[in-house]
């Protein structure tokens, strides 16, 4: 296995390869085989799409300004070299990484809802895409990821900006039967925001459902305060009355 540091150079064109990706630099002889979305394109993209480069240490080689803004970096160029530990607690930091050292493991696409909480106790939810990162001699050098973040914003237009870059067609890396969680009345709702309902309905208190999931009340709390912003539901109440069909 090389020791090289990765190249992840902005102009370098960005390739499905195997089960993962492989960055390739343009050629005349090779513009009609491959598209032409670089590095840059992934990285100029927006909230709610955060893009990230890891080697196999988990280090940050490359990022755009959302993820660096969301995982709590001063920038994106302030986030290459560090690792998750730096802004996440240990236990968050340890689940992300966990997920991205099984990428590298087992050379497969992993998609699954991950949550992050901060050092300054600032919680968001995820919906990962993580794929192995393949170099030129096709060893797995680290993971390529792609995490929509679920708030306010339906999910399909999140989903969009991967489909636009080629990654989400017959042969791509997912299609919307293998997203985690499930749909109220047109808004998408994670594993842990179902989970979090669910004792809702059954009328758990926010501190009940943190000890029966294994997470904080404040974590719970954030969770229940999207779901209500999801689906335009302003209390509690009408919360559990609105979707207590659900959990029949």
């Amino acid at each position: 296995m090389s020791h090289l540091q990765p190249d992840n150079s902005n102009e370098l064109i960005i390739q499905r390869w195997r089960n993962g990706i492989k960055l390739v630099r343009l050629t005349k002889s090779k513009r009609q085989i491959y598209s032409e979305y670089s590095v840059m394109d992934y990285l100029q993209l927006p909230k709610p799409l955060l893009v990230y480069f890891y080697n196999r240490e988990n280090v940050f080689q490359n990022v755009n300004e959302a993820l660096a803004e969301t995982n709590g970096f001063e920038s994106a160029q302030n986030a290459v070299g560090k690792t998750m530990y730096h802004v996440a607690k240990k236990e968050s930091a340890d689940e992300l990484i966990a997920n991205n050292l099984e990428v590298i493991k087992y050379e497969k696409i992993k998609i699954i809802e991950e949550s992050l909480e901060r050092k300054d106790d600032i919680s968001f939810v995820g919906l990962s895409i993580k794929s192995p990162w393949y170099n030129d001699d096709n060893e797995v050098i680290g993971v390529f990821g792609c995490s929509l973040m679920l708030d306010s914003q339906p999910i399909s237009e999140a989903l969009c900006h991967i489909a636009k870059l080629g990654l989400l067609d017959a042969k791509g890396f997912a299609t919307k039967n293998t997203l985690p969680g499930f749909q109220i009345n047109g808004c998408y709702l994670s594993q842990r925001e179902k989970e979090c309902l669910y004792f809702c309905v059954r009328g758990k208190t926010a501190s009940e459902t943190a000890k029966a999931l294994g997470l904080s009340k404040r974590t719970i709390e954030t969770y229940l305060a999207n779901i209500k912003i999801k689906l335009d539901i302003p209390s509690k109440s009408d919360l559990i009355e609105k979707t207590r069909e659900y959990f029949l």
